[in-house]
């Protein structure tokens, strides 16, 4: 009978009834407190969800049922940090460490360590010691070396980062993630070409996501950087494409096309830039530029 209701809650999920799928998981943890799988979907229902409480409850239960698994602590650990207790996630995966060196568990140590550098002085310290143990191994996933390669530019160990973040962006399965991270080492050691490679393989791999717009306009202000002007008025068409209201992508583009030879082109977007923000300053000196 649990069977038939967990079954039931995952399918009420797929189609987003999720108050109906949260009863009917719970249901079936009720019929039988040991069913771990239920117990899975049910944390990670309350972790879409938001009931962090709810969530920590139901790994802590699932760690306890399975004790032989390193991941039910890691598990554990990582849900305190996410409901606001990095001490406590600090405190359960050092005793979990204590108990398994596992790489595992340094792996998620040093992501707790890492999103704490902001508040505590020994924090980032900390983070790079753990996610050495485990990125410098051959076995090292590329999510483990971009959390490394994070903390070592937060850390100003630039050349090790970059170093770092390119084997993250050629171990499979790849951490899309690294791309920008490596973008982000390879700029600062002057790598422009490498920076704006690796930011165009991010896009080409999770397509227009949230954040295409600073990604898109980056690539063109390197390309800039590189002299190529072409290249940079592409992307910025791309960018103004995708965010048509944006009166400064619209200056970026119009001073790219000047800068391009392509006046015709220039003037266009200045009027199109100035029926959108008839006050903008750079338009308006670009309207004055190309009208001598």
């Amino acid at each position: 009978m649990s069977d038939a209701h967990y079954l039931l809650g995952i399918c009420l999920r797929e189609r987003h009834q999720l108050a109906a799928a949260q009863q009917a998981i719970e249901k079936a943890v009720a019929l039988s407190p040991g069913l771990i799988p239920a117990r899975e979907e049910l944390a990670d229902l309350y972790g879409a969800l938001g009931k962090r409480a709810d969530e920590l409850e139901q790994l802590q239960v699932i760690a306890a049922l399975d004790r032989d698994h390193v991941q039910r602590q890691v598990a554990v650990g990582l849900a305190h940090a996410r409901a606001g207790h990095p001490d406590l996630a600090v405190l359960t995966l050092g005793n979990a460490l204590e108990r398994t060196p596992d790489p595992l568990i340094y792996g998620a140590l040093g992501q707790v360590w890492l999103d704490m550098a902001s508040t505590r002085s020994d924090a980032l310290r900390k983070a790079v010691e753990a996610l050495e143990r485990v990125a410098t191994g051959a076995a090292a996933t590329s999510e483990m070396l971009t959390l490394y390669g994070r903390a070592l530019v937060q850390d100003g160990q630039i050349e090790l980062a970059e170093r770092t973040l390119q084997q993250a962006t050629e171990r499979f399965p790849i951490d899309p993630t690294a791309f920008v991270f490596y973008a982000t080492a390879a700029e600062r050691q002057k790598h422009l070409e490498s920076a704006r490679q690796a930011l165009m393989q991010y896009i080409a791999l999770v397509g227009d996501d949230a954040e295409y717009v600073p990604h898109a306009t980056r690539i063109a202000t390197l390309s800039l950087r590189l002299n190529d002007v072409a290249t940079a008025i592409d992307w910025l068409q791309k960018t103004a494409a995708a965010s048509p209201n944006d009166v400064r992508i619209l200056t970026s583009l119009a001073e790219a096309q000047v800068r391009y030879g392509d006046y015709t082109a220039a003037r266009a977007t200045v009027a199109k830039g100035l029926e959108k923000d008839p006050t903008s300053a750079g338009l308006l000196t670009l309207s004055r530029r190309l009208r001598n």
